[in-house]
């Protein structure tokens, strides 16, 4: 079951669809760990989750359980990173 973090499963449907769009927005887009979507925002994953914006206690209670231990590797490096930085971490995989 899909964990909703607290909120209603229309609001989850709403940033889906307006985050998202599409399959093939999904496969174009964020296929990727991480992305980079400019200016200040820190390496970014999942739908939104801003990595450099978290700890690496945070990432790694958010997300340890979720991938494995090279994925979980990598997310934890974009801890931190915001602008420059975080566009050197973009389309890692």
């Amino acid at each position: 079951m899909l964990d909703l973090h607290g909120i209603s499963r229309a609001a989850f449907d709403l940033v889906v669809a307006s985050e998202v769009t599409s399959q093939a927005v999904f496969e174009r887009k964020y296929r990727h760990v991480l992305e980079y979507p400019g200016e200040q925002s820190g390496p970014t994953g999942g739908i939104g989750y801003d990595f450099g914006a978290q700890t690496r206690a945070q990432i790694k209670a958010d997300w340890g359980d979720k991938v494995d231990a090279g994925m979980l590797r990598i997310l934890l490096g974009a801890s931190g990173k915001r602008g420059d930085a975080a566009a050197s971490t973009r389309n890692q995989s």
